[in-house]
């Protein structure tokens, strides 16, 4: 027996995921979450079978079991969204680094034209 699997994304505010990658393993499939934060598979496999969320960066994986005895059959996930500080990516560091080391230099320049001129 196959039946219909929706997956449900949410966070911890029960606010739905749109946009999350899921995959459901053992005859892997992959969707994206709509608006609704769900992702259907059809026709899946009654048995267990495990299910990987990828969100921004992030990841988290759970076994579900199959049972058949109803047409869909629902799961949902709390994907758990943790605010990463933007001074932390790499892009931003170096844009920061090199700023800094521009600034130090202006400064060392300044510094020696006053010093030649007054």
């Amino acid at each position: 027996m196959k039946v219909n699997v929706k997956i449900k994304v949410i966070d911890e505010q029960e606010t739905t995921i749109e946009g999350a990658s899921v995959t459901l393993h053992s005859t892997p499939r992959e969707g994206i979450t709509d608006e609704r934060g769900i992702a259907l598979f059809e026709n899946v496999e009654v048995g267990e079978h495990t299910v990987v969320i990828a969100y921004k960066g992030q990841t988290g994986e759970q076994k579900i079991n199959v049972q058949g005895d109803t047409d869909v059959e629902e799961v949902s996930f709390t994907v758990q969204i943790k605010s990463v500080s933007p001074f932390l990516e790499p892009a931003v560091m170096f844009v920061i680094g090199g700023l800094s080391l521009a600034l130090v230099s202006a400064i060392v320049v300044i510094a020696r034209n006053r010093l030649k001129h007054g």
